[in-house]
């Protein structure tokens, strides 16, 4: 099984879950699990809110990209050590 990067563009809403991703375009909805995902590149203009991306970080690396595909910020799993 080759995973492979995932790049989402022209959706209206990203909703994370715990095994995998809900991905809404009008009134279609499609479900892509985790474990094929290598890394997520998402458009600026997708709606996504903070919980979602904070779960998904924690799965994979994100990407926030622009219109023309060049990376405006990444996105990683935080450790949360203490001292």
């Amino acid at each position: 099984m080759n995973k492979k990067p995932l790049i989402i563009k022209d959706y209206s809403k990203v909703v994370a879950k715990d095994q995998y991703l809900l991905l809404f375009k009008k009134r279609e909805r499609f479900v892509i699990s985790y474990r094929y995902i290598l890394a997520l590149f998402i458009s600026n203009k997708v709606t996504i809110n903070l919980y979602s991306l904070m779960a998904i970080s924690q799965k994979l690396p994100i990407f926030i990209i622009d219109g023309n595909g060049s990376i405006l910020s990444k996105i990683t799993k935080v450790k949360n050590e203490r001292v």
